[in-house]
């Protein structure tokens, strides 16, 4: 799920992007990559003395663009990208990354977009609009549904010149509903990409879903990015975080803050895999025999390593432009208001999709959307940390193992494992994990020194509501050590950016860049 994580090994230096910052060190260079043949692989590359969070700072940009903080000298921020790469860009017409760090909507244009969804009989609250009951599987499928044509509405309508196979320029502006994504996910090699603004999350193995190749598999070489989106009403909560260009309120500098998302609150996901050549290694999972059919894919400028290991073309900071194909989809909804929703997991429900060659959604039949996104299939909806809390749909696949009995990958779980036992699980997650059991440690790690032995070391997933509780319970003990986000992984992920940046002294870059 959303920055889903595991401890692994880092580099020893950090990558800065600005020319300008004063460091002893400093190499241009161009390192040809051997492993893909898109376009070679371009990376300026700086020494500060300080390490951030013991990897990488990165400001992917376009564009070269003077940008200034604290003093009356501005700062060059250059392009990350090699002179093949910029070439591809403008050979394929792409646009930059624009973020949506506006958290308030103005007036005129929610009327608008309210006229729009009135005009369209679209509804703001779908998955009330039936007496639906998530703890019964025939309902929880249709909530999946519905949920997966309420974060597509209005997103591919806005360039009609474009049409709906320029994959690239959608899901930038909606033009019926108010979306939002969280800002300070810029820095560090896990930071967002140019062209979509996806971050880069961990390596896709095989599993129930897909069969990786075996060499793409050991050598690491198939990492997965992402773009996530918020809906109104956290938008609207995010204003007690951010500013509208992006910068953190200085309040914050001293408080452990508490996020809580109203009834209504929906996020989303989208999730892409860098594997090089997919459309063949993949053939018939993720591209048909006959290349017909192929998943959603975008142009995006992002590494496909996952880790310094060192080897040049290993270093999980070197970016190139690379084809990326859309494999998941992840949706969380926050409603007390729907039957079934559990306080005790704060009435957060999950969905997850992937994509499927040989399934289509007849729920989005008459939505104008791009055909291969009707392909992505509902895996089930998780309501509950426990097991027997998440409804896996008849014929989907499920990535969880839920016992310690191994099955052979290829192989269909048990029904009375894989219908009562499992826990929902999207096809690049943790094995061992869960939708739900992710996001549940969304800000038990907050404090001034994030993640270090000093603190209670929360597990990377709960695996069920006893573990949650009793740790909560723990924590209680311990004080000014936690906030809440309520299964905000993103904001999780940003406001341990802020913390450490402090530290580590990345006042070069202003805030709204990061």
């Amino acid at each position: 799920m959303i920055f889903k994580s595991k401890p692994f090994q880092f580099s020893f230096y950090i990558f800065f992007v600005l020319l300008g910052c004063q460091t002893p060190y400093n190499t241009n260079s161009r390192i040809p990559s051997t492993s893909n043949s898109e376009s070679p692989l371009c990376q300026i590359k700086n020494y500060p003395e300080d390490r951030f969070e013991n990897g990488f700072v990165i400001l992917d940009v376009l564009d070269e663009k003077s940008i200034s903080h604290n003093s009356n000298q501005n700062k060059i921020l250059k392009p990350l990208m090699c002179p093949e790469d910029i070439q591809k860009v403008q050979s394929l017409k792409l646009s930059p990354y624009k973020p949506l760090y506006n958290f308030k909507e103005d007036r005129a244009t929610s009327a608008q977009k309210a006229k729009l969804r009135k005009s369209l009989q679209i509804s703001e609250t779908p998955w009330l609009d039936q007496k639906l009951d998530v703890s019964d599987i025939k309902d929880s499928d249709i909530v999946a549904k519905i949920l997966q044509r309420y974060v597509y509405e209005g997103w591919f309508n806005q360039d009609q010149s474009a049409g709906k196979l320029n994959y690239d320029a959608h899901f930038r502006k909606n033009s019926v509903r108010h979306w939002c994504q969280t800002p300070w996910l810029n820095i560090t090699e896990k930071g967002r990409e140019a062209i979509h603004g996806l971050t880069k999350e961990f390596p896709i193995r095989s599993t129930h879903v897909y069969t990786v190749p075996a060499d793409v598999e050991k050598n690491e070489d198939a990492v997965t990015w992402g773009l996530a989106f918020f809906n109104k009403g956290i938008c609207q909560q995010y204003e007690q975080f951010f500013k509208q260009n992006g910068s953190m309120i200085p309040q914050l500098k001293n408080q452990s803050p508490q996020f809580v998302s109203p009834d209504g609150s929906v996020s989303f996901k989208l999730l892409f895999n860098t594997m090089p050549d997919w459309k063949n290694k993949m053939k018939g999972q993720w591209s048909s025999v006959d290349g017909k059919v192929e998943a959603y894919n975008w142009w995006a400028h992002v590494s496909h390593a996952r880790q310094d290991d060192g080897k040049t073309e290993k270093d999980e900071s070197l970016r190139q432009m690379m084809n990326v194909a859309h494999v998941q989809m992840d949706i969380a909804l926050k409603d007390s208001r729907l039957q079934g929703t559990k306080s005790d997991v704060k009435h957060w429900v999950m969905t997850s999709y992937y994509f499927d060659l040989n399934y289509k959604n007849e729920f989005l039949d008459d939505l104008d959307i791009p055909e291969v996104l009707k392909h992505m299939r509902p895996i089930g909806l998780q309501y509950g940390l426990d097991a027997g809390e998440s409804h896996i749909f008849k014929d989907a696949k499920n990535n969880h193992f839920p016992s310690s009995k191994k099955i052979p990958l290829g192989e269909p779980l048990p029904p009375e494992l894989d219908r009562l036992q499992t826990r929902l699980n999207g096809p690049v997650d943790n094995i061992s994990g869960s939708c739900l059991g992710c996001h549940a440690t969304s800000g038990i790690r907050f404090n001034e020194r994030p993640m270090t032995k000093k603190w209670p070391y929360p597990p990377m997933v709960f695996t069920s509501q006893a573990q949650y509780n009793e740790f909560q319970k723990n924590l209680k003990k311990k004080p000014n050590i936690t906030g809440d986000f309520d299964f905000n992984m993103q904001l999780d992920k940003a406001i341990r950016n802020f913390l450490n940046s402090k530290r580590d002294k990345i006042d070069q870059i202003p805030e709204s860049q990061k």
